[in-house]
């Protein structure tokens, strides 16, 4: 694939190139999936949903964390179908829900969810504000969010980074949060081979 294809199946996997890059990924992501799985599990309520959870490969290990049910969004229906199959125990358990749709857009009540948890996925988010809205809309009050990404500085010599991908730094995360109705609540950085992995956990303001 060319470095546009990749960024454009980091984006939105399909078909087999899509499950090719997912596997990558959870290779090359897990210290940093884990580390935002970690830090959100610690906050308090007893549902999580993750926004653009790929091919769910990790997801069961939200409950070995303490969260009672799991429920999923991606945009991706092979993700989709994917996800299903890994976590078909938990969703026949009705412990696990899996949705497809897009985040600005979510299929969940006001005020419904305890905690959010989305990696890699805000650089392609196209209006970065409206889909952060909506995650408040579907927090419950003082609810909250995990975002996990690299920092620009490590990732930005890649070249699939050249293509339909927005650079962000922990700090440019945490100003979007604070300017879309939350508080900072931590960050937290760790090494992870030649890359960093960052969890920025926010609170939902109350209005």
């Amino acid at each position: 694939m060319t470095p546009e294809e990749i960024s454009k199946q980091l984006r939105k996997p399909e078909g087999e190139n899509g499950l090719y890059i997912a596997e990558s990924m959870n290779k090359l992501s897990s210290k940093l999936i884990r580390l935002n799985y970690k830090e959100i599990s610690k906050m308090p309520g007893d549902n999580i949903l993750e926004i653009g959870f790929g091919s769910g490969f990790f997801m069961k290990e939200l409950f070995e964390m303490g969260n009672e049910r799991v429920i999923g969004l991606d945009y991706s229906e092979t993700m989709l179908d994917e996800a299903r199959k890994i976590n078909n125990e938990f969703i026949q358990k009705g412990r696990m829900e899996l949705y497809h749709g897009p985040a600005h857009q979510m299929p969940f009540e006001d005020n419904s969810i305890d905690k959010v948890v989305t990696i890699n996925t805000i650089y392609f988010w196209d209006e970065p504000e409206i889909i952060l809205r909506e995650i408040k809309r579907v927090l419950k009050c003082e609810g909250h969010i995990a975002i996990g990404i690299r920092n620009e500085e490590t990732v930005k010599h890649l070249e699939f980074t050249r293509h339909n991908f927005e650079f962000y730094s922990t700090s440019k995360v945490e100003k979007l949060l604070l300017e879309n109705g939350f508080e900072i609540v931590s960050s937290k950085t760790i090494q992870d081979n030649e890359y960093d992995a960052n969890c920025i956990i926010g609170k939902a303001r109350m209005d």
